[in-house]
């Protein structure tokens, strides 16, 4: 049964995918820009609950119907957008991450893509603005979420409508609870799995049961209310904040609000059924399909960072394909009414057919390791590089979720003589490889997003705190020779302040320990790789390329060397060994050949580590 067609609701879906198309776009404006997928989920979650109830009071609920009116609903603009997305994974990605597109795209076709993104979100994974298909983790969630609603809300609907009511709401309950306690101890899982959203799509849920007299000035009130919470989360949040959690509410209430009160007579109805703004909200998923893809790929194939004119004209286009896929596509497979896909049967016959097909290919791309043969004259090859070898991940190099008595007692030297600690987050991991190979009884105390700095806390990384506090306690007992602090400095802001306390604090509790601040590495978009491949480059010999944003990393440079200079202890800067001028070292020596310096956009490579700890070893050691 169709419900009564409301504009203002199309009209709120524009508001929707424009913030979370601009955010993604890099307009720091719309910082919380990300807070259009909640509006959607409650949309969502009102809509589809408004069908299932109206045809279970007339009887005629139906879940082979209610699955094919989905399948035609998300499917045909989805598959188009993964079809135009594989030959530019082939030409631009390199193998690891043609590995992880091909994952994403069997995940993505099995409605799982949430889980992937999820396994894939540590630290050193690709950059989310470089994975063409992580936004369908939301489309992964909805559908999740309704395989388990209606057979649910069936089973419940023979207890009565008031009961089922009171169930959504303490379910919804339950799953707000989960997710504020999920924000501060697992982030990650918090943000991408169905437990921790579902209350936003139940809160929508609640709405389509809801029964309310107009009233024009209550409505127009409310319903302004409503679009003024969206509005304060897309620009006063930001990504620092946990969310998924109590953050949350601002914009799932305010959305609940607008759809509960901007009916038609209200100021909110009557700007969100403009024409425009309804035009952009009937294209909004194909909107939302397009644009990820049209920025990842732009960001993967640049040398340098993507002018914001470029990302603003990536937007707009993604609106062009939108209409185009929406008319073409979406419309006439909704309707069954297109050619030869003049039937409901064949429409889901043609797609279970794509279904298979893309899962095959993805997982082609995936069992062949994204094809690493692509690569073969270019010099590049990684087959024989372990991360977890050089990192020590979980043993000395901890993420911050864990906490300090995670550490292994084999991050300790076996003697205490002449001891070189070396501190600080994934980067100065990574240097700890070469300077174990390098060096003797050295250190290592390293968290993954934890910068080398004391009593600051960091609110997505809450354990960085007291993992600092114990290394400064290991510190204090073992008096090491050498203190090296050493972090993606441009990562954190305002730290100057917090890392000259920490350095007058080490000062204090071993005075005899000789403290090396090492600076930032060059840092290269997306990657060092892609950057090498995209140069075209071949990796047989030293080889320096002109970095396009060395300079920034030059700025904190001076910044941290001005910091050392009042505190009288050592700088070390990597850009002035590494780089000269503009340009900057990308292969160090391996065995009888070369290797990339980094494997991603700064983490350096088992031969970068040894080749940046060698230069530090014989200025200190």
């Amino acid at each position: 049964m169709e419900l009564k067609y409301r504009s203002e609701i199309d009209g709120l879906r524009a508001l929707a995918v424009l913030p979370v198309i601009l955010f993604h776009a890099g307009f720091s404006t719309f910082s919380g820009g990300f807070v259009g997928v909640d509006v959607f989920f409650v949309i969502s979650g009102y809509l589809i609950t408004s069908i299932i109830v109206k045809d279970l009071e007339a009887g005629t609920f139906s879940f082979r119907d209610f699955y094919a009116r989905r399948a035609r609903r998300i499917l045909p603009a989805l598959f188009l957008v993964l079809a135009c997305c594989i030959p530019f994974a082939w030409l631009w990605a390199m193998p690891k991450d043609l590995a992880t597109f091909s994952a994403s795209v069997v995940s993505v076709c099995l409605f799982a893509s949430n889980f992937i993104f999820w396994q894939q979100s540590g630290y050193f994974d690709t950059a989310a603005e470089l994975k063409p298909l992580l936004h369908t983790w939301s489309l992964a969630v909805e559908e999740q979420y309704y395989i388990i609603f209606p057979m649910a809300l069936l089973l419940a609907w023979r207890l009565g409508r008031r009961k089922v009511i009171w169930a959504i709401a303490l379910v919804s309950l339950l799953s707000m609870a989960l997710s504020e306690y999920a924000s501060r101890h697992d982030p990650s899982a918090n943000f991408y799995m169905l437990p921790t959203r579902a209350w936003e799509l139940m809160a929508g849920a609640l709405c389509a049961f809801a029964i309310i007299r107009q009233s024009i000035l209550r409505d127009n009130l409310l319903a302004c209310a409503g679009l003024a919470a969206i509005a304060v989360s897309v620009f006063a949040y930001d990504k620092t904040i946990a969310f998924p959690s109590l953050y949350a509410l601002l914009p799932v209430l305010g959305t609940c609000a607008t759809v509960l009160f901007a009916r038609q007579g209200t100021l909110a109805a009557s700007f969100l059924s403009l024409k425009p703004v309804v035009g952009i909200g009937l294209i909004s998923y194909s909107a939302y399909l397009w644009h990820q893809p049209l920025f990842a790929f732009a960001r993967i194939h640049s040398l340098a960072k993507p002018t914001w004119q470029l990302m603003l004209s990536l937007a707009l286009a993604s609106l062009v394909l939108a209409y185009l896929s929406w008319r073409f596509l979406e419309v006439p497979a909704r309707r069954g009414s297109a050619g030869s896909m003049a039937s409901r049967h064949t429409v889901l016959s043609i797609l279970g057919l794509f279904t298979a097909v893309f899962i095959a290919v993805g997982a082609a791309g995936y069992i062949n390791k994204g094809f690493p043969e692509r690569l073969s004259n270019s010099g590049l090859d990684y087959t024989n590089y372990d991360k977890k070898t050089i990192f020590r991940e979980g043993i000395c190099f901890i993420q911050p979720e864990q906490t300090y008595i995670d550490f292994s007692p084999t991050c300790a030297p076996d003697s205490n003589s002449d001891l070189t600690f070396i501190w600080g987050d994934s980067h100065a991991a990574a240097l700890s490889f070469g300077l174990r190979s390098t060096m003797a009884n050295v250190y290592q105390l390293t968290a993954g997003g934890c910068p080398p700095i004391k009593d600051e806390i960091f609110e997505r990384n809450l354990n960085c705190r007291d993992i600092n506090d114990y290394v400064l306690k290991i510190v204090s007992e073992k008096q090491p020779a050498r203190l090296i602090m050493h972090a993606v400095w441009n990562r954190h802001r305002n730290f100057s302040d917090h890392l000259e306390r920490t350095i007058e604090f080490v000062k204090k509790i071993s005075p005899n320990t000789k403290i090396i601040l090492v600076g930032g590495v060059p840092q290269w978009a997306p990657d060092l790789p892609t950057f090498a491949w995209h140069s075209g480059v071949i990796v047989n010999k030293s080889l320096k390329l002109l970095n396009p944003d060395i300079d920034s990393i030059r700025i904190l440079d001076n910044k941290l060397k001005v910091i050392a200079d009042r505190q009288g202890i050592s700088f070390f800067s990597m850009t002035e060994h590494l780089c000269d001028g503009d340009l900057c070292q990308i292969t160090a020596p391996s065995g009888d050949g070369w290797e990339l310096i980094a494997w991603d956009y700064g983490h350096s490579t088992g031969a970068g580590s040894l080749y940046m700890a060698k230069m530090i070893a014989n200025e200190y050691h």
